[in-house]
């Protein structure tokens, strides 16, 4: 693994990486996935995974950092507010609980034209789920040598706890718009990681617009 990969990893918070697959290819992710229980190979060949209780976007569930100066943001039912010290906590409880696990690591972008493409990181505890941010965003395998412009940190295994977490239910998707962070915790449904990416940039755009 590269060093570069490990020093972010650790100022993100994943201090105790058990085993770390980065940029692997699709049939080692295929592999992995059926290794780890979390699909089956149907008869057609492709693999297939449940993803209840959510089969699709949980808007109750999804929060935006508000750092005080998002004058532009409109908020309400679908844009909930998390402090930053709410967001901090919850992104030290995912990240100790992926604390010497295994993780798969996808570096890839978004945006077809370079004046405007932003590259992302995924980092995730499922080996499907790094297989659909490949298929999702640009992949070609490049490795991001520095920092992300967006990270997305999803762990689904992980439950949020409402008293704790102040969240409304055992799932939590939340962006800090300010610091080019998603965290997605105790949903499977890997649409809420492509809606987040872009829904991050757009919304970036838009305050800066």
């Amino acid at each position: 693994m590269l060093q570069a990969l490990t020093h972010w990893l650790k100022a993100s918070g994943i201090v105790h990486q058990s085993v770390v697959f980065h940029n692997p290819n699709r049939s080692v992710l295929i592999t992995e996935s059926i290794n780890n229980y979390e699909g089956i190979l149907t008869d057609s060949g492709i693999l297939g995974v449940v993803t209840t209780p959510y089969t699709g976007r949980s808007p109750n569930d999804k929060y935006i950092v508000d750092h005080g100066h998002n004058s532009k943001m409109w908020w309400g039912d679908l844009n909930q507010r998390i402090l930053p010290e709410e967001f901090i906590n919850l992104k030290h409880r995912i990240t100790a609980y992926l604390n010497n696990r295994k993780i798969y690591v996808i570096d890839c972008f978004i945006g077809a034209d370079p004046d405007y493409r932003q590259s992302i990181r995924v980092v995730t505890e499922y080996a499907w789920q790094a297989l659909v941010c490949q298929n999702l965003f640009i992949y070609d395998g490049t490795i991001i040598t520095g920092d992300p412009d967006i990270a997305i940190i999803t762990a689904p295994e992980f439950n949020t706890q409402p008293m704790i977490d102040h969240a409304n239910s055992n799932a939590a998707i939340c962006l800090d718009l300010q610091n080019k962070m998603i965290l997605i915790a105790g949903t499977k449904y890997a649409g809420e990681i492509k809606k987040s990416a872009f829904e991050e940039r757009l919304r970036d755009m838009l305050l800066k617009g």
